[in-house]
């Protein structure tokens, strides 16, 4: 009975990526909520990037805040406007705006004081920038 509670575990694509999220990242990164925009993950030599798609959402809805570690973003408003009729009714519904909530621990090596974030075209952009004492250094080396 066990396998088959892994297996359901497994099947269940939103456990699976966290699980893998957490692993490759341990605690840095990992998402605290299970219904969340689409994000992509990724990292430079000098600077972490999370991607958000957030299609139909104004930059005014969204928020992004910083306590401790904790990178949060959030929608203010998730009123989901259909037309200026009142009376649509839907035929197909496959997207709608809804409230979120995403909260990422940030790694330690992170310079959060020079974190940025812009919204263009319906994605987030957050740049986290790694501390300079955690970039590579180049050191020359006299031969005598």
């Amino acid at each position: 009975m066990r396998s088959l509670a892994g297996i359901n575990r497994l099947a269940d694509s939103s456990f699976f990526m966290n699980d893998l999220l957490s692993e490759f990242f341990k605690e840095e990164f990992k998402p605290m909520t299970k219904t969340k925009p689409a994000s992509n993950i990724y990292q430079t030599e000098t600077a972490f990037g999370i991607d958000l798609l957030l299609p139909g959402y104004a930059k005014e809805e969204i928020s992004v805040d910083m306590d401790g570690r904790n990178l949060v973003v959030k929608s203010l408003d998730a009123e989901n406007k259909v037309s200026d009729s009142a009376e649509a009714t839907y035929l197909r519904r496959d997207f709608k705006k809804q409230a979120f909530e995403m909260k990422f621990i940030l790694p330690k090596i992170s310079d959060f004081d020079k974190l940025e974030a812009r919204f263009d075209l319906g994605v987030l952009k957050i740049s986290i920038p790694k501390a300079e004492q955690a970039l590579p250094k180049k050191i020359k080396v006299e031969i005598a």
